[in-house]
Order: structure tokens, then sequence, then C-alpha cells
């Protein structure tokens, strides 16, 4: 069956090797491209045209082409939507490559006919099932990681602890119980999504005694006033980049049948705004949370610079993890993340804020696939290893039999 099978044009056409060549080659194109697009390269390229130092022909610049490749978003954000999350490259309104997303389905189902159909599954073949295995398991990883991976911040003062993070895009609204016994900082926080938030839309905190209305939301809005004190907002037009939405939000909160209380919050300003007759209680725009599976608690913070510059060279956050009453210290640096269960958290900025306390930055990623990309490389490795070292021992076993004659 698996014979006649392979005998089909079907099988024959994906099982073609020209097809993993070509979408090598492809995957090159789009790896280089894209990681030029994500730079200040395609910007100056951009506006080339534009100084009379220029060696390119003016019918160039100016063509249609031109315009519709150098014009438009550029940056690390509109490089993964156009090159690596896409199934086809648009420029211009017209596809003119095929994207990641494509390419790499095309070169899994290349893979998976090879080794139903082509492959023999004897011992001397050993090696190389082995490597197509691993290589299986690096098309999974990516499978994974793209669907089930999230991707969160968290900011944290000195002796501030966290059991949560927040999402790169996504707001909520919160109302906070603020706690500080001189050691640590204790939030507890009650929270409401602003997907689909609008005015009219409520939310009450018992524990407060504070009912939330919402008079107007901004997905992405620019506040007027001053920073101490918002008047209102102008509604903007949403960018696709989503993370640089700048969210406003007017409400009023309402403690006990009390007066109400007006509160403009900006999402950017990240100033939570106390609630009026409420000790410790506040009430903030802020970042979508994800609950951690641990606590954080930031000890020291602290900013290396280049000598005889103002230019960071390294930051260094002392954390300490806690879980089920146990407790580890331990030192997150740019190139030496905390690694825990699923969970990596990487040191991303330093920040002193205007009252001079130190404020470290983590970017946090759960990925429940991060162990595969290690096995990957161990199985392709060891195919590779198992295929030359058969390969070896065959032509030493061939060359004894040439001398022997």
């Amino acid at each position: 069956m698996r014979a006649e099978l392979a005998k089909t044009r079907l099988v024959k056409a994906l099982t073609d090797m020209r097809i993993t060549v070509g979408c090598l080659i492809c995957l090159l194109i789009i790896v280089l491209v894209g990681t030029l697009y994500q730079t200040a390269v395609w910007r100056d390229l951009a506006t080339l045209s534009e100084s009379p130092e220029s060696k390119i022909p003016l019918f160039i610049t100016t063509s249609r082409i031109w315009h519709a490749v150098f014009t438009g978003e550029w940056g690390l954000y509109a490089s993964q939507q156009k090159f690596f999350n896409s199934w086809f490259v648009f420029f211009g309104g017209i596809p003119v490559f095929p994207g990641c997303r494509l390419v790499m389905w095309v070169f899994f189902a290349n893979l998976v006919a090879t080794m139903s159909f082509r492959l023999r599954y004897t011992w001397p073949r050993v090696g190389i099932t082995t490597l197509h295995s691993g290589l299986l398991l690096f098309f999974l990883n990516a499978f994974l990681t793209f669907h089930l991976a999230e991707n969160s911040l968290l900011a944290m003062y000195e002796r501030e602890s966290s059991t949560v993070s927040w999402d790169a895009g996504e707001w909520e609204l919160a109302v906070m119980k603020v706690e500080d016994d001189g050691t640590r900082v204790k939030r507890d926080t009650w929270a409401l999504d602003t997907v689909n938030l609008s005015a009219g839309d409520t939310m009450v905190v018992a524990e407060a005694g504070a009912q939330v209305e919402i008079a107007a939301y901004y997905p992405h809005a620019e506040p007027k006033g001053t920073m101490r004190l918002i008047t209102s907002f102008e509604a903007l037009t949403p960018v696709s980049q989503y993370e640089r939405n700048e969210p406003g939000v007017e409400l009023t909160v309402v403690v006990d049948g009390g007066e109400p209380q007006l509160v403009r919050l900006w999402g950017p300003l990240m100033k939570p705004m106390p609630i009026e007759g409420k000790d410790d209680w506040v009430v903030t725009l802020q970042r979508k949370r994800f609950e951690l599976p641990f606590e954080l608690r930031l000890l020291d913070v602290s900013q290396g610079l280049h000598q005889g510059t103002q230019i960071a060279s390294s930051y260094q956050s002392t954390v300490e993890v806690i879980r089920n009453g146990s407790t580890r210290e331990i030192d997150i640096t740019m190139n030496h993340p905390l690694r825990h269960d699923a969970y990596t958290v990487f040191q991303q900025g330093y920040q002193m804020d205007q009252n001079g306390f130190e404020l470290s930055t983590f970017a946090v990623v759960r990925n429940p696939a991060r162990q595969l990309p290690l096995i990957a490389c161990i199985v392709t490795c060891m195919g590779l290893l198992i295929h030359f070292s058969l390969s070896f021992f065959k032509h030493l076993k061939r060359r004894h039999k040439e001398g022997a004659l």
C-alpha cells in the first residue's frame, strides 16, 4: 500500500526535493528582508530619493513599485506581521512573495510526506530517520509556540512584590487596595477588561463599598490639560500596532452612596487615582494582568554605565522567588533570565521616576513548549551523529575489504 501511494502524482509532488530546496531559499529571503525591515536601513532607503546626493535614478525612486515597497509602517512589529505571521507578503496591496506561515506549512507537508513514503526504516537509515524526527519536533515547537505562548510585562519598584504580569497591548480598569508595611508592598486588585468597554458599564467592588460607572472609553486617545489634571480626551484612530494604542477613560466613583468622584485616567501615565473617603484604595487604568504561579519580589535593581558616558551597559535585578512557602534568591541580568516551569523572565529595562525611586521592567514569556527546541536539537544532533558514524564505519569496512584483495 505504501509503495503504491508513493507512485501517485500527489505524493511524488509532495516529496519532491525541489520543494525542500525552494522552501529553504524562501525562508532565507524572508529572514533577510524581514530583518532589514525591522531596522533603520529600511527607513534610510525610503528617504534616499529625497537626498540630492542619491545615485538612484529618479524614475526608479518615483515609481509606483518604489512607493509601494518603501512606504508604510516598518519596525519589529510591522516586520513580524508582514513577513513572519502572514501567508503572503503584500506590498502596495499586491501579494509579491509567500509569507513565512505558508512556507513553513509547505515545508511541513514536504517533511511529513517524505517520512511517510520515501524514507526506508531500516538499520542503515536509522540516522536519517532520527534526523527527520528532530526536524519534525522543530515544526511542532513552532506551531505550539505560535498558538500557546503568552508574552507579558512586569514592572516593580524595590521592595515591591507581584504575582501577576501585564499584557503588552490589552488594558483593564482596576480598583486596588495598596498596603505598604515598610518591608513590602501588597496589592489586592479587582479588574474589568476594557475589550468592548463602553459608556454605561459599571463595576461594583463590595470590599471597597464602591461602584465605578463608565462615562466614556477611548481605545486610543490624547489627553488635554496637564499630566496632573487631565480635563478631557481627544479620540484618535487606533493604530494597527496595537501596543502603541494609548487608551483613556472617564468615569465616576461612588462610595457608600456619597458624592460621585469624577476621574480621568490615561493608560501611559500609569498614575493611580486615590478613591476619596477610602484610605489605601485607588482606581487605575493598567495593562491586562496574567496570574503567575509564583510570587516575585524585587530586592534590588542597578544599572551599569559605559565608562565616561551615561549610556547603559547592563541592568541587574536581584529578586526573590516565593512559591509554596519556599524562597530562592536569584540575579536576573540582560543575558541571564529567570526560568521557572513554563515561564522565562527576562530583564528588559531600568527606570528612575521623578521621585528618585528605581523601577525594574521584566519581559515574561509563558511557553508550554519551552523545552521542545532543546529536545529537537538533541534528537537532530543524535541523528547526524548516528548517520555519520554508520557511514564512517561503512567506509572503514569497505577500505578493509579493498586492502584484503
